[in-house]
C-alpha cells in the first residue's frame, strides 16, 4: 500500500493536475479569435502564434514570419474552438473548431471551414499556438457541434519506452503502411481512437471511428506521405506528425496527424488539406 502511495505522489509531483488546462487553452482561442475582431487577422496572428509555429502556405513555413511580412487587409476571420484536447502535463493541446471568412466585418461570408491547432504552453505559463491547419467546405455543410474541453488522465507511472516521440513515429509509420496496403478506411479502423476525428476538403469533419471510416471508405489510394516533423508532450501522451503527401497522380496535400497514448498510441486525429490549384 505504501509503496502504491510512493508512485502516485512521484506521479503527481511529476505531472500535476492541470484541472484548468483545457478550460484555460479553450479561453484563449476565443481570446485570439476577439483579437482577430478588433485588430485585423495580421495582427491578432502575431498576437498569438508561437515564434516557432508552422503553417502551410502551401509547403510548412514560418508562421510567425509569414504574418509579420502579410499586408493587413479588411478581410473578417471568425472561429470559436468546439474540442479541445490537453495533454495530462499541461504543455500541449488540440483545439479545433469552425471559421467564418467575410471579404470585410459586417459582411456575410463567403467561406466556411474548420481549423485544427495545436497550442504549447510556454515556460512563462501562456498559451501560443505552435502549429495551425484546416479545411473548408461548402455553406451548406456548416453546422454548430456540442463543446467539448478535456484533459487526458495522469499516466500511472513515469513515461515508459512506448510514451516517446520514437515509439508515436512508429505508430505513425504502422498506420501508413495499412493505409498503403489495406485503403485509409481500415488504417484508421485498425489505429484511430474511438472518438477520432477526420478532416477533408469539402466534407464536414468526422468524429467518431464510424463516421471516419465512411468518410475515407473511396477515397486516397496510393498517397505517399513524407514526414517533416513531430512534437509529443513532456507527458508522452498527445503529440503529432504533419508533412506533404503526393498522390499517384503527383497531386500535393499539406498532412498533419494528431496522436493520443491510451494504452498504445491511437489516432485522435487526421487532416488532410490538398494544394490549391492555381
Amino acid at each position: 500500500m505504501r509503496s502504491l502511495l510512493l508512485v502516485l505522489l512521484m506521479t503527481a509531483a511529476v505531472f500535476p493536475q492541470q484541472k484548468d488546462a483545457a478550460s484555460s487553452l479553450a479561453a484563449e482561442e476565443r481570446a485570439f479569435s476577439a483579437a482577430a475582431d478588433s485588430f485585423g487577422i495580421n495582427r491578432s496572428f502575431v498576437m498569438f502564434l508561437d515564434e516557432q509555429c508552422v503553417m502551410f502556405n502551401p509547403h510548412p513555413v514560418n508562421g510567425m514570419q509569414l504574418y509579420r511580412t502579410r499586408p493587413e487587409s479588411k478581410a473578417h476571420l471568425s472561429w470559436y474552438p468546439a474540442f479541445v484536447e490537453v495533454a495530462a502535463s499541461g504543455d500541449l493541446g488540440l483545439s479545433t473548431g469552425p471559421w467564418q471568412y467575410r471579404i470585410a466585418k459586417g459582411d456575410t461570408p463567403v467561406a466556411y471551414g474548420y481549423y485544427v491547432s495545436v497550442w504549447k504552453k510556454r515556460a512563462d505559463g501562456v498559451w501560443k499556438v505552435i502549429f495551425d491547419n484546416g479545411i473548408g467546405y461548402p455553406k451548406h455543410l456548416h453546422r454548430s457541434e456540442p463543446e467539448k474541453f478535456s484533459i487526458l488522465p495522469s499516466p500511472a507511472s513515469r513515461i515508459t519506452p512506448a510514451m516517446t516521440s520514437r515509439a508515436m513515429m512508429d505508430a505513425e509509420r504502422a498506420f501508413v503502411n495499412v493505409r498503403r496496403s489495406r485503403g485509409a478506411a481500415a488504417a484508421v479502423g485498425e489505429y484511430g481512437d474511438e472518438d477520432v476525428r477526420v478532416y477533408r476538403t469539402d466534407a464536414f469533419p468526422a468524429v467518431n471511428k464510424e463516421q471516419s471510416r465512411s468518410l475515407l471508405r473511396s477515397a486516397e489510394q496510393g498517397m505517399r506521405y513524407t514526414p517533416f516533423d513531430s512534437v509529443i508532450a513532456a507527458s508522452g501522451d498527445l503529440g503529432y506528425v504533419y508533412g506533404i503527401a503526393v498522390s499517384p497522380a503527383k497531386d500535393s496535400a499539406s498532412y498533419v496527424r494528431i496522436w493520443r497514448y491510451r494504452s498504445g498510441w491511437k489516432l485522435a486525429a487526421d487532416v488532410l488539406d490538398p494544394f490549391r490549384r492555381p
